[in-house]
């Protein structure tokens, strides 16, 4: 009788425990994006107090500028000309490359096709390249010295895309 007792006392007690688990651990959203993330870190054998400074270096964007746009040829198979990437601030060079947009009568032009992924390179003046694929619209970030630059790449005129940026002090 009293192991039945103390057996019935025990799983009650792991209950509640569990449901105090679910109450103060994220099972969803960014918390628990981070939480995955650090314990992947982790795995891989990252020190602790490394990512632990990571975390409380990291803090809201501060002393950004205005938006600014600039716009760029996309070079496609049909085209390779001049104006194919833009600069930055003389840090950063932005280009790319997309899918020919199609005639009518089905042949290629030079101009890519929006509908299609493209491929954006970010180049820094040290010349690391960061490079993402997809379809626009899409943002990014690079730091540079001690600015970390943001920007939205999206369609523009035919032929063009259009890059909103900003940059912020980093960290």
């Amino acid at each position: 009788m009293q192991a039945r007792a103390d057996a019935q006392t025990a799983e009650a007690r792991y209950t509640q425990l569990q449901n105090d688990v679910l109450e103060e651990l994220p099972f969803d959203g960014p918390l628990r994006s981070l939480i995955d993330e650090l314990r992947q870190r982790l795995e891989e054998g990252v020190n602790p107090e490394r990512l632990s400074f990571a975390i409380r270096a990291a803090r809201p964007p501060q002393n950004c500028t205005d938006a600014m746009i600039k716009r760029f040829v996309l070079s496609t198979p049909m085209y390779q000309g001049p104006d194919s990437q833009v600069e930055i601030d003389g840090n950063i060079f932005v280009s790319g490359e997309g899918v020919s947009a199609k005639n009518s009568n089905g042949e290629p032009e030079a101009w890519y096709n929006p509908a299609k992924p493209v491929t954006i390179k970010l180049t820094t003046k040290a010349g690391a390249v960061q490079t993402k694929k997809g379809a626009l619209p899409f943002s990014d970030t690079i730091v540079v010295d001690d600015k970390e630059y943001r920007f939205t790449l999206s369609e523009g005129a035919r032929s063009f895309v259009k890059v909103t940026y900003d940059h912020c002090d980093y960290p």
